[in-house]
């Protein structure tokens, strides 16, 4: 009967031993110059990383502190530009009969407002105006449409502006009449009071333009997306004082 002996596992030592001299042999064959290259080029990397995140902090920081001026300069600095009050003023023109006037939102906008959101548009840049186009106006849509315009930009804006009328705007988030009805009214009321109408229609919203004698005005209705046949209204009035 033959006895195999049994090979022994080699012992843990000889293990570490050959894979000291595995990693050994593995920097003792690597270029010292090839070595150097590399940890220059991973020295790089790292400053070009450290270099673009301090450039983007940089950026961030300074279109903060630029936002920061310019909300100062528009809010504080200018003054009132848009006045928000609870009735109509005294002075509104008795020959436009306005629907449900204790539901409305109401903004008013002086030609010494005007004025001041002149001065700042002339002042700063477009692209810093932007979140500050709904302070420089009553209803940027309603009051660019109210002087015939039909681009709904700052150069629209301006020549909104550019007069020394009196701007009223109100707007109701919801009225229990359709846009048709609510059009249909305003178009008798104002055509029987003298004054001359445009009207465009589009599926979801009406609107009307309006002129007589120193007096403009836009009307924009839409649906109302929450209730089935009632709508939403944005309403802006220029006229000069004292008619």
């Amino acid at each position: 009967m033959r006895i195999v002996e049994e090979q022994n596992p080699p012992a843990e030592s000889a293990i570490i031993a050959d894979n000291k001299q595995s990693r050994g042999h593995k920097y003792k064959d690597s270029d010292p110059e090839e070595q150097e290259t590399e940890h220059r080029k991973y020295r790089k990397r790292r400053r070009s990383g450290h270099s673009c995140l301090n450039f983007f902090g940089c950026l961030s920081l300074m279109l903060i502190i630029v936002f920061a001026i310019i909300s100062c300069l528009v809010i504080f600095v200018a003054g009132p530009i848009v006045t928000k009050v609870d009735d109509l003023p005294k002075d509104f023109p008795k020959k436009i009969a306005i629907y449900q006037i204790d539901q409305a939102k109401i903004k008013i906008q002086s030609p010494e407002g005007k004025e001041k959101a002149l001065n700042l548009i002339g002042a700063l840049p477009e692209w810093a105006l932007n979140p500050f186009a709904g302070y420089l106006s009553t209803e940027i849509k309603t009051q660019i449409m109210a002087t015939g315009a039909d681009n709904l930009n700052f150069s629209g804006l301006e020549q909104a502006l550019a007069d020394n009328s009196q701007t009223v705007s109100l707007s109701w988030d919801d009225i229990n009449k359709t846009k048709e009805d609510l059009a249909d009214y305003y178009k008798t009321q104002l055509k029987s009071n003298g004054f001359e109408i445009k009207e465009d229609i589009s599926d979801y919203e009406i609107n009307l333009r309006f002129i007589k004698e120193g007096t403009t005005g836009a009307i924009a209705i839409t649906d109302s997306f929450l209730k089935d046949n009632n709508s939403l209204m944005k309403f802006t009035i220029n006229y000069l004082t004292g008619n």
